[in-house]
Parts: structure tokens; C-alpha cells; sequence
């Protein structure tokens, strides 16, 4: 399975939470999100004739726990695309670009997950390793 290959911590039951646990985390949320015919839809308000979204900011937090197995891998590929999607598909990129703009935006958002190897400027031999297992 491609998530255990991946470092991942698969659960043995199923992962399905239970419905104590989905009310608890409802609970949890309700002042992010709206009850409307048994489907929750984030809340948006209006302040000053401006719509708010910031709950779906803050839902996106909560929504997928799968994050950090693609965290890498999502930071090479946001790289890729700062070349422009013409220049990736048409030319390519070079290999040392793409490990100074992963490196750059891995130390921009190094505190959004907890890993234990990021993409950085001394770790060329993981950034080889990561892009050959990609």
C-alpha cells in the first residue's frame, strides 16, 4: 500500500471514527460550521458588505489528517509550478532551481507539519531520495 511505503501510521480499525467521536468534534466546531437538512456547510458571514471566509481556513486545519504523508512531495511540486506550467511541460526544470525553490518554500512553511526529514538546503541526499521515490 502506497501510505505504509510512505512512512504512514495506518489504523487496523478501519479509521472510521465513532459516533461519539464524530458529535464530540462537531461540538468542538459548531462555531465553525452550519447545520442545514443533516448537511454542515462552513459558516460565512458578512462584515462591512464583505463576505468572511475565514472559517473554511480554519476548517482546512481539521479536514484531511493525511497532510504530512504528502507534505514533501506537495512542497516539490508548488516548486515545479513557480516555473510556470508552460515551462515545466515544454522544457522541463533544472535540478538545482527546483532543490533552491523546494528548499526556499519548505523553510517558509516549516512549522505546518512536524516531520521527521524536510527539504532544506543541507539535505541534498534527501531531496535525491525524495524525488527519485516520487
Amino acid at each position: 500500500m502506497i501510505l505504509i511505503t510512505r512512512g504512514a501510521t495506518i489504523s487496523t480499525d478501519g479509521s472510521l471514527p465513532s459516533q461519539y467521536s464524530l458529535k464530540i468534534g462537531l461540538t468542538h466546531l459548531s462555531d465553525y460550521i452550519q447545520k442545514n437538512r443533516n448537511i454542515y456547510t462552513p459558516k460565512v458571514s458578512v462584515n462591512n458588505s464583505k463576505m468572511d471566509y475565514s472559517n473554511y481556513i480554519m476548517l482546512c486545519y481539521y479536514r484531511n489528517a493525511l497532510n504530512y504523508v504528502f507534505f514533501n512531495e506537495s512542497v516539490v511540486v508548488c516548486s515545479m509550478f513557480s516555473f510556470g506550467i508552460d515551462e515545466i511541460w515544454d522544457k522541463g526544470v533544472e535540478y538545482e532551481a527546483l532543490f533552491e525553490r523546494a528548499s526556499f518554500l519548505a523553510q517558509l512553511i516549516k512549522r505546518e507539519e512536524v516531520l521527521k526529514q524536510t527539504i532544506n538546503t543541507k539535505s541534498l541526499d534527501y531531496f535525491d531520495e525524495l524525488i527519485g521515490f516520487m
